[in-house]
């Protein structure tokens, strides 16, 4: 990060406001060594194209894109560069669906069949209820069986056909492969049709189609350019085509539309909540990383984003805590990459040679792979994150040694963890010890912030808080770094803090909710 020393003997209201000003415009830098560590990624594992974001202390720090969307036409990667996520996509699905476990429609632990209308169970396991929590911690016992592309294929052809004609014996698109031989609820194994049924769900639960629902309830509130459907994207130039290296060439695998808008189906004819894989839920939302930073701060910040509320604090936490951790022989962990599993999240445990991206913090996220796109979206409990999305790599999907992740990934969270880590703080200590800064934290801000900073020796320090505009509204002297702070009276909204010495001033900014 780019570092600033500034030395004020006199201070006035006038003074502090265009110090604040020339201070907004500094932090807008980007990292000189990260993106230089990005460059020579773009060029070693030879990226079509890649857009990364870090967040710190809450905050976007950084973001940038690199290559290219579109190979034929030349476009370049952009802040508003929208992608096809994959299986992030699964994320956002699961919080649509808690949004409604908020409305009390339903307990975890229910019989998904109440919802549906109908019984749907394991053949095997006629009297054992598959719940919601099954299906969202992927231990319903559900697969993607031999007759699941058949079944996307008639979905997505408008056909229609319902869930129960895939899930349920009898059914034209239904195989005996569609279920595991374990009881449900104790095996983990990964599979897309738990989510198309958690689509269905949310459409039988909320009374609306799976797109609308997600489309008015999370990305409008968000201010997200995103859509489980194309047909809501305002501009089809901006999504990037999805890329594999064959016959020594690039190929378009996938959403290489050349600004030309693809003919969508008619949807007047489908009935809500019979289908609802047919936006995708699980792979097909089309968003830019930066939107996509909006979504894992709100889960970042336990269900709320400014004034935006979309889950209760006790969801967003019970989204992130373990429902099936690993246990050698309770799940197929698909070579180390899944070793624990939250609520629609997934859950790094950093053991080594598997999950291990950031080996000294809890994380929570989720990955998606598709087409060629490669994508990353993980947060740690302290208020710090990484987003990766890739539409295409010549050399950069073989494992990474010591890790379950690809050597591309790992070698973005590599450049990211380094400058992650210059932001986080753990417990009482400040991990970043540069003497110009000042750090806030948590930001944003509950009732309490501490305050780092590293004031030379023997000079007392003084903390004001000022509002947007300037106005001064809470003072703290004798302030020692790391003290707590009671900000449970500042009202919700943007404020500057100043702590200051005898010869040295630091600011920072400050979001309180």
């Amino acid at each position: 990060m780019l570092h600033y020393r500034i030395f004020i003997n006199c201070f006035d209201l006038k003074n502090f406001l265009t110090l604040l000003l020339l201070f907004t415009v500094l932090n807008s830098l980007p990292s000189q060594n990260l993106d230089a560590q990005l460059q020579a990624i773009l060029t070693d594992y030879q990226l079509m194209g890649m857009s990364v974001v870090k967040i710190c202390n809450g905050q976007v720090g950084f973001s940038r894109g690199y290559g290219l969307a579109d190979y034929d036409d030349l476009q370049p990667i952009t802040d508003s560069t929208l992608y096809r996520v994959a299986s992030i996509s699964k994320a956002v699905t699961a919080t649509a669906l808690l949004m409604l476990y908020d409305q009390g429609l339903f307990a975890l632990d229910d019989d998904i069949g109440t919802a549906l209308g109908y019984t749907l169970r394991n053949p095997q396991f006629p009297n054992v209820p598959i719940t919601y929590r099954m299906l969202l911690s992927h231990t319903a016992g559900i697969r993607d069986g031999s007759t699941y592309t058949a079944f996307l294929g008639a979905t997505y052809s408008a056909n229609w056909p319902s869930v129960a004609a895939y899930f349920v014996p009898g059914g034209t698109y239904y195989s005996s492969s569609v279920w595991g031989t374990q009881l449900p609820g104790s095996y983990f194994n990964y599979s897309n049709a738990n989510f198309g049924l958690i689509a269905t769900l949310i459409e039988r639960l909320g009374g609306q189609r799976f797109d609308v629902f997600c489309r008015e309830k999370i990305f409008q509130p968000l201010g997200m350019t995103a859509s489980f459907n194309l047909a809501d994207l305002p501009n089809i130039c901006n999504l990037a085509a999805l890329y594999r290296f064959q016959g020594g060439q690039w190929v378009a695998q996938h959403d290489g539309f050349n600004c030309q808008p693809p003919v969508l189906p008619n949807w007047s004819g489908y009935v809500v909540g019979t289908n609802g894989f047919i936006f995708g839920p699980q792979g097909s939302l089309r968003t830019s990383a930066n939107d996509l930073a909006k979504f894992g701060l709100l889960h970042l910040h336990h269900g709320s984003l400014g004034n935006v509320h979309l889950l209760q604090p006790a969801t967003a936490t019970l989204m992130r805590s373990p429902q099936w951790q690993y246990s050698g022989s309770n799940g197929n962990d698909y070579d180390g990459l899944f070793r624990a599993w939250g609520l629609g999240l997934h859950l790094l445990t950093n053991a080594p040679g598997a999950d291990r991206v950031f080996p000294d913090r809890p994380m929570y996220g989720h990955p998606g792979e598709a087409y060629g796109l490669i994508s990353d979206l993980y947060f740690d409990t302290l208020g710090n994150g990484v987003i990766f999305i890739t539409n295409g790599s010549k050399n950069g999907y073989s494992t990474a040694a010591g890790s379950a992740f690809y050597t591309v990934e790992a070698a973005v969270f590599a450049a990211l963890f380094a400058e992650v880590d210059d932001c986080a703080v753990t417990g009482s200590q400040e991990t970043t010890a540069n003497p110009n800064d000042l750090r806030v934290f948590p930001n944003p801000a509950g009732d309490w912030v501490n305050l780092y900073f590293s004031p030379p020796s023997g000079e007392t320090a003084t903390a004001t808080c000022y509002d947007a505009m300037g106005r001064l509204q809470q003072t703290l002297a004798g302030i020692s770094p790391g003290q707590k702070w009671d900000v449970s009276r500042l009202p919700t909204g943007l404020y500057w803090v100043k702590v200051q010495t005898e010869n040295r001033i630091w600011v920072g900014r400050m979001q309180k909710n």
